[in-house]
């Protein structure tokens, strides 16, 4: 296999899925805390992430973006995206700024 040409760290690839937008919410996936995990080795990437439900009409959309984000910055790298329902997401897992746009000022209204 041939040794990826791009630099990818954790951080600059957390910023580019933060540009996938949840349809429902609007809302940048990392931001509502949807994205637990980005692993980065010299062959692969893997995205553990889950998603507000299970049954979420969105999620084929969602993971496919993850999908996609991740050979585009990926280098050459194989791209695996593990959908995970452990821990089960809250909205708790969101961001402030998520939690601010949403119209909840306080974290303790969720």
């Amino acid at each position: 296999m041939k040794k990826p040409t791009e630099i990818l760290t954790h951080e600059s690839a957390m910023a580019e899925l933060g540009t996938i937008l949840d349809p429902e919410f609007g809302l940048s996936i990392v931001a509502l805390g949807l994205i637990y995990d980005v692993q980065i080795s010299d062959a692969q990437v893997t995205a553990v992430m889950t998603l507000t439900s299970p049954y979420c009409p969105a999620g084929d959309v969602i993971m496919g973006g993850v999908q996609s984000v991740l050979e585009r910055i990926g280098g050459g790298r194989t791209v695996k995206v593990q959908l995970t329902w452990e821990p089960q997401w809250t909205p708790a897992m969101m961001t402030r700024a998520a939690c601010e746009e949403l119209g909840w000022k306080e974290m303790d209204e969720l």
